[in-house]
């Protein structure tokens, strides 16, 4: 973990400077212009439509995450590393600008699909970071290597998990199409049963293939990282939040 404590000079105190990846500073500057560019674009649209629809809000929630990590970032006095903060910023993009705003759900074939294969990678990072910080100091470089990473694959996957079970309890709860159960209905019977496309049901079999799509990004980062940091430890340091300290 890479700790940058406060420094005193002449009595003032002062951090020092620790700067964000050239690559994610240009990958944030450029999300944030896109959430701009689509929420004007959604707003004149609702202007001249006289009525706003649910891809309304897609730039204005990107925008709302995105100044979430920022304010989370300034208030415990940390960087993210590149590697997560990077494909952060590029998933929230993927999903609810070009997938919520511009509709890339349906003009793009497999564009869900690919989204929950980005995932995996998202949420590899993610726990690679926290794998690193939890390991803290144990036993052995190689040892900290393989807690963290099994941590960030355990961690990846069992966010693909818990997201359809947040899928599914929006589609109980709201009545919505999150697991695109509905695609799959040919009709009803009088006893109130389904007659459906596939003895499994659409949902079953959109839920598996996305938590197979997550698992699949998982492995695709989970394989090379370990292999990487099991031949060279110091390298998970470039997974590590970078601590600045506080005023």
């Amino acid at each position: 973990m890479n700790t940058y404590d406060i420094t005193e000079e002449n009595g003032v105190e002062s951090r020092p400077a620790y700067k964000r990846s050239g690559v994610a500073l240009a990958v944030r500057i450029l999300s944030y212009a896109v959430c701009a560019n689509a929420a004007i674009v959604v707003a004149v649209q609702a202007a001249q439509a006289g009525r706003v629809d649910q891809r309304f809000f897609s730039p204005f929630i990107a925008l709302a995450l995105m100044g979430a990590v920022e304010g989370t970032e300034r208030l415990a006095g940390l960087r993210l590393p590149a590697a997560f903060d990077v494909s952060l910023f590029l998933f929230m993009d993927a999903a609810l600008i070009f997938g919520g705003t511009y509709d890339f759900y349906s003009v793009v074939p497999g564009w869900d699909k690919m989204l929950h294969t980005a995932s995996g990678f998202v949420m590899y990072f993610m726990g690679l970071c926290l794998g690193e910080l939890l390991a803290g100091k144990a036993c052995g470089e190689k040892r900290r290597v393989v807690i963290a990473t099994l941590f960030a694959f355990v961690f990846s996957v069992a966010i693909a998990g818990l997201w359809e079970l947040f899928e599914f309890a929006g589609d109980s709860l709201f009545g919505t199409n999150n697991q695109a159960w509905q695609g799959g209905l040919l009709g009803e019977t009088a006893d109130g049963n389904y007659i459906v496309t596939d003895p499994r049901g659409n949902g079953l079999i959109d839920s598996m293939l996305d938590m197979l799509c997550a698992l699949g990004g998982t492995v695709a980062m989970f394989v090379p990282t370990l292999a990487a940091c099991l031949c060279k430890p110091e390298r998970l340091s470039a997974f590590s939040f970078v601590f600045l300290g506080r005023r």
